[in-house]
């Protein structure tokens, strides 16, 4: 069972030196999931699922896609002010990271809706006639794989492709 890395988990020795090899791995790591987390799952947290209410009335609800943001560019912040981002050479992305975290989270947000969440139909009809006119002038097999592959995304029969793209027919 995968366990959670939580922000907490940050202030105990024994959980990183457990876990990791330094101090810096796990600000890291920390902060690769958290942008993860914001970025790619941001649709499922724009609206969390509330949960039980408590003994005072109060409705709790999921973590928010703020606190991944936060804890992330903090995460990134540490990371690159350690002594060890100058030995894995790493400081200035670090750095980079931690300044436009919102940027990059909203960047995979973004390629989340589109290729994974809801596919965009059009993109991909274009992309593999791409591909086929790409195969057209070249010849490259690559081409025409590629091609398939974005049929298959589409959910095209076979029936309905271009003669090209038709996979051979076994004997």
């Amino acid at each position: 069972r995968p366990r959670r890395l939580y922000f907490s988990d940050m202030l105990d020795e024994q959980r990183i030196a457990a876990r990791f090899a330094s101090r810096f791995e796990a600000y890291r790591a920390y902060a690769d999931s958290a942008l993860f987390f914001s970025g790619v799952c941001a649709p499922a947290m724009r609206h969390p699922p509330a949960m039980r209410r408590g003994r005072l009335g109060a409705r709790a609800t999921g973590i928010d896609r703020g606190y991944y943001v936060s804890t992330g560019r903090t995460m990134y912040v540490l990371a690159s002010r350690h002594a060890s981002a100058d030995d894995e050479r790493q400081r200035d992305t670090l750095a980079k990271l931690a300044e436009h975290f919102e940027l990059y989270a909203d960047a995979l947000s973004e390629m989340s809706e589109r290729y994974i969440m809801g596919l965009d139909t059009r993109l991909i009809a274009d992309k593999m006639l791409d591909a086929i006119n790409a195969f057209s002038s070249t010849g490259e097999e690559r081409h025409l794989a590629d091609a398939r592959r974005y049929a298959a995304l589409l959910h095209l029969e076979h029936a309905q492709l271009p003669p090209a793209l038709q996979p051979p027919r076994s004997a």
